[in-house]
């Protein structure tokens, strides 16, 4: 009977019902439970606050109404509070604008109903296995390194390539990425640098300070790849000389062909060598047709916005990717490559004096960065192509 009413009231009075379940949430605990993607429900909420509505802070029912909304929009939606700020949407905005968003869980959700995802998945996240799938489009070399046995291939990468990447596999976000240069191989030698970026699963002690434990903060897997650097084109390297600066092309192979959904361009700032939102970077939006930037430039960080180039006054908006023809065509052979069960694919590209190159995958390729900066949401048009696979 409980459950028919419940039924009976979602329907009848879903506005009524839902800020009903919304208070027993909360009264049950509910802020301090996790949300997709790993974030404390309570603390995205105050993070929301101070970013969104600050003034709630001085004004406890207006901090309450806002709570319930959050919560309310993330129980019917699946939008979290901190999807809700990188959207840049407005607080108390109506939950249909909203529903137009794509959020990660209901993004992740759609994948994982598709045959093989699992495989996918680790095929995609697993950086050496993903090199070993699509290994003519890095146009570079990589090396794996899967255990104490291989010191020897890495002394001679270290002979061959002064200066290289370093990546853990597995990791995301860019978390333990760094350059490995020609001064720190010098001073510490090849084979003592390996045992400091390797350590093995024997249990035994570890120095806290190693650099190997630096540089995987927050990675899940003690093996990891090296790769020749990229020699980014002056067009790419005008925007920030530190970091690789990449364009993220998401594709969908559908039974129609591959199509491509709200591509991005990512810059860096100065000093950092990784060029992701989560790093500070910034974000513009790319014309999928002409390959024209669309928007200003826009930090995921911080909500921090620009309409002119690094160190010129020169508009972004207008500024026109190089080669983008090329950039679609390479990213459609290369998802054309992947096995079928690969059904979605975040490609971040990076452009060199002799072209494109693939700098790596995403299996989901989060959606949320690109929804923020076009400004709107791609619900419908993921939804739309994923229902043609």
């Amino acid at each position: 009977m409980k459950e028919l009413i419940k039924n009976l009231l979602s329907k009848i009075a879903p506005s009524f019902y839902l800020k009903i379940k919304v208070k027993r949430f909360i009264k049950n605990g509910g802020l301090k439970k996790s949300v997709w993607g790993g974030g404390i429900l309570e603390l995205e909420i105050q993070k929301a606050v101070e970013r969104v509505l600050p003034k709630a802070n001085n004004n406890p029912k207006l901090y309450q109404e806002f709570i319930e909304y959050l919560v309310g929009v993330y129980l019917s939606i699946g939008v979290t509070p901190e999807e809700f700020c990188v959207y840049r949407l407005e607080p108390f905005i109506s939950h249909k604008e909203v529903a137009k968003y794509l959020p990660s869980k209901d993004q992740d959700i759609t994948l994982m109903s598709k045959y093989n995802w699992e495989k996918a998945f680790i095929e995609a996240e697993d950086k050496i296995a993903f090199y070993n799938i699509v290994k003519p489009f890095f146009k570079r070399e990589v090396c794996a390194i899967y255990g104490l046995e291989d010191k020897a291939c890495f002394k001679d990468f270290c002979e061959k390539h002064k200066n290289f990447i370093f990546k853990p596999n597995c990791s995301f976000s860019g978390v333990g990425i760094r350059v490995i240069r020609e001064e720190e191989i010098t001073n510490l030698g090849a084979s003592s640098l390996f045992d400091n970026l390797f350590v093995t699963t024997s249990g035994k002690e570890v120095d806290e300070n190693s650099l190997y434990l630096k540089l995987l903060n927050g990675a899940r897997s003690p093996m990891f790849i090296l790769e020749e650097l990229i020699q980014q084109s002056s067009w790419m390297s005008q925007w920030n000389k530190s970091s690789v600066n990449t364009v993220r092309i998401s594709s969908i192979r559908t039974k129609d062909g591959i199509f491509n959904i709200m591509p991005v361009f990512f810059f860096g700032r100065s000093g950092v060598e990784v060029s992701n939102g989560h790093f500070g970077g910034f974000a513009v939006a790319i014309d999928k047709q002409t390959g024209v930037l669309l928007t200003d430039a826009l930090s995921i960080n911080d909500g921090e916005t620009r309409s002119t180039k690094p160190n010129t006054n020169a508009p972004i908006k207008g500024e026109v990717i190089p080669q983008w023809r090329e950039a679609l065509e390479l990213v459609e052979k290369a998802h054309q490559s992947l096995p079928k069960h690969h059904h979605f694919m975040g490609w971040d590209l990076a452009h060199t004096d002799n072209g494109w190159v693939v700098v790596e995958g995403n299996w989901s390729g989060s959606l949320s960065i690109s929804q923020a900066v076009f400004g709107q949401g791609c619900r419908a048009e993921y939804e739309e192509l994923m229902n043609k696979i």
